[in-house]
């Protein structure tokens, strides 16, 4: 018995570019501009799956341009940094895009 080989339906390739926001921190005493995503609901499937297994740091990353990503990878930014820095200036950027 020979098994048929299945080939998957072409799917074309789509620019999708979700639309990103400013994120701006005071870190090591440089204004930094970091861009993230707007909407929640265009985070990549992978930060969302972070997020659900309690790895925020991988999640909130995938979050960022690769631009804001290569500048904290650069800068060695700290555990400590992006609890008392990053993540309370997105906490407060989320809640300034619902008013």
């Amino acid at each position: 018995m020979t098994a048929k080989k299945i080939e998957a339906p072409e799917v074309e390739e789509q620019d999708y570019a979700p639309e990103y926001v400013d994120l701006k921190v005071r870190l090591r005493g440089q204004d930094l501009t970091l861009k993230i995503i707007s909407d929640f609901d265009d985070a990549p499937i992978e930060a969302i799956e972070h997020f659900q297994n309690d790895r925020e740091l991988s999640g909130f990353k995938l979050l960022l341009d690769e631009q804001s990503q290569e500048v904290l990878s650069g800068m060695r930014t700290s555990l400590r940094e992006w609890r008392e820095v990053i993540l309370p200036a997105w906490s407060e950027l989320q809640g300034s895009e619902g008013e």
